[in-house]
């Protein structure tokens, strides 16, 4: 029996393909995921880093829902809506340096 955590060297998955390391700018190890759908005819899924919480969250209203600059600025203030942290990235980036205080 395989485990979830031996499936990326298992021989099987090797020569399928299924699987993928990515590499994030803000994690220190590479993740797995899936590379590609295998029984269907869809395309490569694009490689990118996952992105941080709140990064995406304006352009997401803007562009998929059509939510204008002044109702997103609303929704941010009301708390609905956050946006990325400005020094969450520089803290993650700290951390992964090393120079984090213990």
């Amino acid at each position: 029996m395989l485990r979830v955590g031996d499936l990326p060297s298992s021989d099987y998955f090797a020569e399928r393909g299924p699987l993928r390391k990515e590499h994030h700018p803000l994690l220190a190890e590479p993740v797995t995921s899936e590379a590609q759908q295998c029984l269907g005819q869809l395309p490569d899924p694009e490689m990118r880093p996952a992105p941080l919480m709140g990064e995406d969250g304006d352009k997401v209203l803007r562009e998929w829902l059509g939510v204008d600059a002044d109702a997103i600025e609303r929704l941010v203030k009301a708390g609905s809506v956050e946006r990325e942290n400005p020094g969450e990235r520089s803290v993650i980036e700290v951390v992964l340096a090393g120079n984090h205080p213990t």
